[in-house]
């Protein structure tokens, strides 16, 4: 039995030439310092009130002197030019310390805590991302998604007339950005991502002149000014993704915003995606998530996931194949995981055909089979796939015996 479905033949050739970087790029880029304290909140809180005060103090000292000894204001004014700067600004730490303190404050407890990739607008008590790199809508809402947010919709004119500010860094070389809105389940009835109508809603005034334009295509998006226009699905362009701070919650077991987080063995928590995407897109997705596909680094974890394979039902999923985290993209049998390091397949048997010379030449990518034997299939078949990430923060770097190299700060100060 060959180790999954037939595929078009390619040449080992043609598939090492594969641009792997561009189809395993990722739009949700994970900063070193992602989920950090918020500490600009602090920076910006105390650096707008040292501002206020070094500004405003002279002109209050100047206001208190007139009124004290009844004079003109030119001659006040000359009265502190004479005293000079160290007399003009005495007494006025007290203050200055006070109001940097409450506003470094004020400005932490304004911020709900979210991924600090996000950018929160309390105007509209909401987060948002600008992704730049360009994408089909398909992939865009996928990847939204991964991130527990959606494309953006906006929900009021105020709220559209922002976004523009949003976007704008990337206007100059794209016609516009992705939003949650499409006409895919009936033509000329285009509706948001949730699948709430436009007709006869604000958001039906936002069309751009002479949209919507039904041959045009059967996704909508943005352009610099805020209105709308239709554009083809398939075509990239950058998006933009939102999610309310009122559908923000924490979870302290996972140490994640994220629900879809479960915790197994090892302190590790996992996702089971049972919506099938290629190889190259589960990578995105699992990133986009904070973690990365799994790697079967015990016997526990290996029985742990095939348990989870189990339980899906095969009327949702009828494949007998999930994706995990190593590939022989580099070289022809030299397998790797996604972190860089060896196949330790001494955990795990492989099918009986799987590596071997009964492999095809477009069978790079390797997962999991429902009897717990680990094989390879083509990278772009859709498969179901598994992510993983620590307990504690988001993807660590592990050593083959489990230890922790590097790991990035976690979620919550929690």
């Amino acid at each position: 039995m060959p180790c999954e479905c037939d595929q078009d033949k390619m040449s080992e050739a043609q598939v090492l030439d594969k641009p792997v970087t561009n189809e395993g790029s990722v739009s949700v880029r994970m900063p070193t310092h992602a989920f950090s304290h918020h500490w600009k909140e602090f920076a910006c809180g105390g650096g707008s009130a040292f501002c206020n005060i070094l500004i405003s103090y002279p002109l209050n000292k100047l206001i208190f002197r007139q009124m004290m000894h009844g004079v003109e204001a030119t001659f006040a004014l000359h009265q502190l030019k004479k005293e000079g700067l160290v007399f003009l600004y005495r007494g006025m730490l007290p203050p200055l310390l006070q109001r940097s303190l409450s506003m470094s404050l004020m400005f932490e407890a304004a911020r709900p805590k979210f991924r600090d990739d996000y950018r929160y607008e309390k105007a509209f008590d909401a987060f948002y991302k600008l992704h730049t790199e360009p994408f089909d809508w398909y992939q865009a809402r996928i990847r939204c998604e991964s991130e527990g947010s959606q494309l953006l919709v906006p929900i009021s004119l105020d709220e559209a007339d922002s976004i523009p500010l949003l976007i704008a860094p990337i206007l100059t070389r794209f016609e516009g950005v992705f939003v949650g809105v499409h006409d895919l389940y009936s033509e000329r009835s285009f509706v948001t991502i949730e699948g709430s109508s436009l007709q006869d809603t604000i958001l039906d005034l936002l069309w751009e002149l002479q949209q919507p334009l039904h041959s045009g295509g059967r996704c909508v998006a943005m352009r610099r000014n805020g209105r709308l226009f239709v554009h083809p699905c398939n075509q990239h362009l950058p998006f933009a993704c939102k999610l309310p701070a009122s559908k923000v919650k924490y979870f302290k077991e996972c140490d994640t915003y994220d629900s879809r987080w479960t915790l197994g063995p090892n302190e590790t928590c996992y996702i089971t995606h049972i919506e099938p995407q290629t190889w190259f897109e589960g990578y995105s997705t699992c990133l986009g998530a904070g973690g990365h596909l799994t790697i079967l680094n015990s016997k526990e974890e290996a029985q742990y996931i095939q348990d989870a394979f189990k339980q899906v039902d095969q009327h949702m999923f009828p494949g007998d194949f999930a994706f995990l985290g190593f590939s022989d993209l580099f070289q022809r049998y030299h397998y790797r995981t996604v972190l860089g390091e060896s196949l330790d397949d001494t955990r795990v048997s492989w099918d009986f055909k799987c590596p071997g010379n009964f492999t095809k030449f477009d069978e790079r990518c390797g997962g999991f089979r429902r009897s717990g034997l680990l094989s390879t299939t083509n990278c772009k078949l859709p498969c179901m796939f598994f992510c993983e990430k620590p307990a504690n923060g988001s993807f660590k770097i592990r050593t083959r015996q489990g230890a922790v190299r590097h790991r990035l700060q976690p979620l919550s100060n929690n």
